[in-house]
């Protein structure tokens, strides 16, 4: 396994989000190695969790490198006046930077996915500089408190310029996004649900906006957009269409009851092309 270059590598725990009765398999890691599936692209993943988790990625033919551990990260979420709760009932350790095998570090799409800061600063610094190295910064800036799970300061450390892309979303910083705005990373992605996302380029604003939907399951949403986004702009080198593409996919992920039942790539990238020249034309205008 170790031998094998991924095309895509995804690293942050892979958690287990109960609900009332049973438990879901979540955290981005999990949701970005099934969005390349779903593109075509054949993932890898380094993670921390149990083996019964990690079993059921080799089932789907996810290549995983797992650390087990009897004490996955455990989420608790629930809906309140149309909002997510979440609360950590328990959390693995960390995940060391020097599990990576030295092949994996030239990987050409990499996305750091923390949940719960388990993924170290020094891994911005452990790939090739060839690789397109994306981060989601959620998993470094929640904070639990009493369990409950809230939000503190962007991390200060410079090791994140590194990446080229930084995704966040608005629901992260209660109103005070303008401190994301201010890294100076080539791209930086500001997601805000039905309404699309923000992207900063050369100091550049561009909204996004998304598409009409019937929502159905917001499970994932943002990690699939950061997948998407990643994959795309790897060929396309154009990060205003990646990012409508990334919206595109993102939305049809969620309308559908899985993102194993969404639509096949082939008509995703269908609706992306009639869409991409009325969008790129209203932005001339």
């Amino acid at each position: 396994m170790k031998n094998n270059i991924p095309s895509f590598l995804t690293i942050g725990h892979i958690c287990k989000d109960l609900n009332e009765s049973s438990y879901s398999i979540g955290g981005t890691p999990f949701f970005a190695a099934l969005t390349a599936k779903k593109m075509d692209i054949e993932p890898s993943v380094i993670t921390k969790t149990d083996t019964t988790i990690a079993s059921k990625l080799s089932s789907l033919n996810i290549q995983c490198l797992n650390i087990p551990t009897k004490t996955p990260t455990i989420f608790h979420n629930k809906e309140k006046k149309g909002k997510r709760v979440q609360h950590l009932l328990q959390t693995a350790t960390k995940i060391p930077a020097t599990i990576i095998p030295k092949k994996w570090k030239t990987a050409p799409i990499i996305l750091l996915s923390p949940i719960i800061n388990e993924v170290g600063f020094n891994f911005f610094n452990a790939f090739a500089k060839t690789s397109l190295l994306g981060a989601c910064l959620q998993g470094w800036i929640r904070k639990p408190i009493k369990k409950r799970i809230h939000y503190q300061a962007l991390p200060t450390d410079k090791r994140i310029l590194r990446a080229t892309v930084l995704f966040a979303s608005k629901e992260d910083f209660q109103n005070n996004e303008e401190v994301f705005w201010k890294l100076q990373n080539k791209i930086l992605i500001l997601t805000n649900g039905s309404n699309g996302c923000t992207i900063k380029t050369k100091n550049i604003f561009t909204k996004i906006p998304s598409i009409k939907i019937k929502t159905i399951n917001t499970i994932g949403a943002g990690d699939i957009f950061a997948a998407s986004f990643l994959i795309h702009y790897f060929s396309s080198h154009n990060a205003i269409e990646s990012a409508l593409f990334a919206n595109i996919f993102a939305a049809k992920a969620i309308s559908s009851k899985t993102i194993f039942t969404m639509p096949k790539l082939a008509k995703i990238s269908e609706f992306y092309n009639k869409t991409q020249k009325s969008f790129l034309d209203n932005l001339k205008t």
